[in-house]
């Protein structure tokens, strides 16, 4: 299964103008939210952001969507990256390995780096030290 199948497959449960579209916009507007309160990332902060979407759905991809300095992000997905280089072509997009180990992208600066959908790893309030 390709990970633009798995993404549309996911976005397809979400009838657009349901109930459900509505709670997953208003829940994924509050977590940007959160993340810039809590994180409150600096102008000049590399972001990366783990486990973005290639295909095109207004829910997807939030942080790309509403983070005013875009050039700053990496973006890491388990797809070729196609539909997002072309829906965020300011942002850099690397691809996963599947089981593979997560390393430093290639040109994130080193030292402290704010990382975005980190899962239970991640510390609210706190940018991440990554030593790759």
């Amino acid at each position: 299964m390709t990970a633009l199948f798995s993404d549309r497959k996911y976005f397809k449960r979400v009838p657009p103008g349901s109930l459900a579209e509505k709670l997953t916009f208003l829940a994924r507007d509050r977590i940007y939210t959160g993340f810039m309160r809590l994180c409150a990332p600096a102008k000049d902060a590399a972001i990366l952001d783990v486990g973005v979407s290639s295909f095109p759905h207004p829910a997807a991809n939030v942080l790309e969507r509403k983070y005013p300095f875009a050039s700053r992000l990496t973006a890491a997905g388990m797809g070729k990256g196609d539909g997002f280089r072309e829906m965020f072509p300011q942002v850099r997009y690397v691809q996963l390995a599947p089981d593979g180990p997560l390393h430093r992208p290639t040109g994130l600066p080193e030292g402290r780096s704010v990382c975005h959908n980190c899962g239970n790893r991640f510390r609210p309030g706190r940018e991440q030290t990554h030593r790759g």
